[in-house]
């Protein structure tokens, strides 16, 4: 489960999905992806959620205390590809979500970034 900032009201979960067959005869690799509750129309796969914690794993953004920077690069790159201003710190790792929510042209363009990379690798 995935829990608001109280701690107790779930805001969504992880869903994990196994695969039995797979065309390159794979099997049992298991793969999993967060779910936000409330989202309709095809929309409950929480992509800002997995922006975040790409941008972490590939060292995109800094934590310190309880603030998250974002690379100077990384801005520079979405300004000059989107046109969008990306500010620069945000107050814990929940408003990094919540921000891209709230610009999701910024958030899209990430997403789409990791996808690319990823099919690469």
């Amino acid at each position: 489960m995935i829990f608001d900032k109280d701690g107790k009201t779930p805001i969504g979960h992880w869903c994990k999905v196994s695969f039995k067959k797979t065309t390159n005869e794979k099997t049992g690799i298991l793969a999993s992806y967060p779910i936000c509750y409330g989202r309709t129309d095809g929309k409950s796969i929480w992509a800002e959620y997995e922006v975040v914690d790409n941008m972490l794993k590939f060292e995109m953004i800094k934590k310190a205390g309880a603030w998250v920077t974002v690379n100077e690069e990384v801005i520079e790159e979405v300004k000059k590809d989107t046109g969008e201003d990306f500010k620069q710190q945000h107050q814990g790792m929940d408003n990094l979500r919540r921000y891209f929510e709230e610009n999701p042209k910024i958030g899209k363009y990430l997403f789409n970034k990791f996808i690319e990379v990823l099919k690469k690798s």
